[in-house]
């Protein structure tokens, strides 16, 4: 096996030193609280709507639906509550 000439450790090291600083760098821009809110946001915005930007009226209407059964229930258990 060839020994490395000091030179060539040199520029390895220099090379993991590098990718390793981009590495990092790159953690830091996926973490940044802006990015991670604008990710989030994406999301939720992809799932109400399509592609061409058209609204999915059908996971519009289904989360709607849940949201009022929700408040719904919540009156309607708190009602019961303040009754007894």
């Amino acid at each position: 096996m060839a020994e490395n000439s000091s030179d060539d450790i040199a520029r390895e090291l220099q090379e993991t030193r590098e990718r390793l600083t981009k590495s990092v760098d790159d953690l830091q821009e996926y973490v940044r609280p802006s990015n991670v809110a604008n990710r989030g946001l994406e999301k939720v915005t992809s799932f109400f709507v399509d592609e061409e930007g058209q609204p999915r009226a059908e996971r519009i209407a289904a989360v709607s639906a849940g949201v009022l059964a929700f408040f719904g229930i919540a009156l309607k258990s708190r009602s019961k509550k303040t009754d007894d």
